[in-house]
């Protein structure tokens, strides 16, 4: 995520990985509350660029829609 590359390739290994290790992230939830913390702060800062990006082009393909 960092590398700010493959947003929704990561998200979807990320969402494949939870659902399969979720009983082990659960058992296991105190000593990965770090790591899984600093993770999510990650995903929203990357889905906050990526959201920004799509109100953007959202915003100029509705610009050139109505300016006809």
């Amino acid at each position: 995520l960092r590398s700010k590359r493959e947003f929704e390739l990561v998200q979807a290994y990320l969402q494949v990985f939870l659902g399969v290790y979720a009983d082990v992230i659960k058992e296991n939830a105190g000593e990965l509350e770090a790591p899984l913390s600093e993770l999510r702060a990650e995903c929203r800062a990357q889905w906050s660029t990526v959201d920004g990006l799509i109100r953007y082009s959202a915003c100029m393909v509705d610009f050139m829609r109505t300016s006809k």
